[in-house]
């Protein structure tokens, strides 16, 4: 991380906040998409669990769909919350009446989820080598596929949040060796499968920094930092399950219902891309970030790539997770 002076480091904060407000407007602007419908397909798939989890007085959510229980979980609380609040009863006999009202303050939470984003990828920036800080939080703040999506109840926003969350922790490990941000990292990795169930791609982050760190210094022998690599990965994915089970305990519970939920989610069909194939959808998932980044960003990945092969900066290895993850999750359906 590079030290600069007090007064340097307001600016930078001051223009931090600009940035997250304007990325906060831009985002709630969008609050009533649809209005007076509610179109987006998906966004059901979390209301409708909430509603019938207050109906019924259970903490099942009846799914296993992506699954999608960060979001359901929450605002089973904030849902209800906000309707004793503003209605003096709960969401099983308020929705009902309030369908759209309901719907907008969900839709908040993932506004606010998304607003946030810029801020744990300005502290990313702050990490590596030489301070890419405020370009990294306008692209999230602004990146049109990511405003977009902060309009909806769905999972992308969230997992997005989560998946910089652990790659922060994963730097900031594979830096110091402080095993509390390999902590940190599994809670927010368990989390993150809980809601959607690539997330669990986001454990190659922890085993990465594990890895990394590990082989970090020269001059030990190499086959006992086999052995304390293999027990650190060991410890530490046993902790992800537990903790997975700890946040999605239905998933365990009920595993019948989860196995045929994943089963059927990586089906090789999906709406836009039939039967594509890995290669399809490399490069499916390329046209689209060319078709939202435009020209300009695609001419910087250039210079970006010559640098990261040039200054092997660790943090820069693990900010390109990305491009990981979309070659593993290529290997099934979307």
């Amino acid at each position: 991380m590079i030290e600069k002076s007090p007064r340097i480091r307001y600016i930078e904060l001051f223009w931090l906040v600009v940035v997250v407000v304007l990325g906060f407007v831009i985002r709630f602007t969008g609050i009533k998409y649809g209005n007076p419908l509610l179109i987006h397909p998906d966004e059901m798939t979390i209301i409708a669990p909430v509603v019938n989890m207050t109906l019924n007085r259970t903490l099942d959510p009846g799914t296993a769909n992506r699954p999608d229980l960060f979001l359901i979980d929450f605002n089973f609380i904030f849902l209800n919350v906000i309707s004793f609040l503003k209605f003096g009863g709960s969401l099983a006999k308020t929705f009902q009446n309030y369908p759209l009202f309901f719907y907008y303050a969900a839709r908040a939470v993932i506004v606010t989820i998304g607003s946030l984003t810029p801020i744990v990828a300005w502290k990313i920036g702050k990490e590596g080598k030489i301070d890419f800080s405020f370009p990294a939080a306008v692209f999230f703040a602004f990146f049109p596929s990511f405003v977009e999506h902060s309009h909806y109840i769905t999972p992308d926003v969230t997992i997005t949040f989560f998946t910089l969350v652990i790659i922060l922790f994963s730097i900031r490990y594979a830096k110091s060796g402080q095993t509390k941000y390999l902590y940190l990292a599994t809670f927010i990795s368990a989390v993150n499968t809980s809601e959607k169930y690539p997330g669990l791609i986001s454990f190659a982050l922890i085993a990465g920094a594990i890895i990394y760190r590990t082989f970090l210094p020269e001059g030990k022998p190499f086959l006992p930092r086999i052995g304390k690599a293999i027990i650190q990965l060991s410890k530490f994915g046993l902790l992800f399950l537990l903790i997975f089970y700890f946040v999605a305990p239905t998933l365990f519970i009920e595993y019948g219902r989860t196995i045929t939920t994943i089963l059927f989610e990586s089906r090789e069909t999906h709406l836009g891309a039939d039967d594509l194939g890995w290669t399809g959808n490399m490069v499916f998932y390329a046209r689209e970030y060319f078709y939202n980044a435009d020209w300009i960003l695609t001419l910087l990945m250039i210079p970006g790539g010559i640098f990261l092969i040039k200054r092997r900066d660790p943090v820069l290895i693990f900010a390109a997770y990305g491009f990981f993850y979309c070659i593993l999750l290529s290997v099934l359906a979307l």
